[in-house]
């Protein structure tokens, strides 16, 4: 047993890593002085983080909008005739069927039924 076994393994481990670029010292500044010199006229190398700055405010004031509309296609698709259609109760069965300890051929039983019930649900939103 190693000296470190009590350190290790105490926390679960966060594979999601994430990154910000912010500015440090005088890049802060030296952005502020030489981003906006008048009406359109923007320094040549300030360029890029201007048109990545633009792309998120449009991004903020659009998501609103996007959202209500794909939730409204989203709503109108699966109260479609088609959906109403869809029959789950081989899906039902195959589930209740499975009995308490789940057997690889239960597992892609179901998973064959639930591609099939994708596909139909699917084709909701082409109507």
């Amino acid at each position: 047993m190693s000296d470190f076994s009590q350190f290790t393994r105490k926390y679960a481990l966060s594979k999601t890593l994430r990154f910000e670029l912010r500015p440090v010292g005088e890049t802060l500044e030296n952005m502020r002085k030489h981003i906006y010199k008048g009406e359109n006229d923007y320094d040549f190398d300030m360029q890029t983080f201007l048109h990545d700055q633009e792309i998120e405010n449009a991004y903020q004031k659009l998501k609103p909008i996007l959202d209500s509309l794909h939730e409204e296609f989203i709503n109108t698709s699966l109260v479609s005739s088609m959906a109403k259609n869809i029959d789950f109760s081989e899906y039902l069965k195959a589930y209740r069927d499975r009995g308490n300890d789940t057997k690889n051929e239960d597992k892609t039983t179901l998973s064959i039924i639930e591609t099939n019930l994708r596909k139909e649900i699917g084709k909701t939103y082409l109507e």
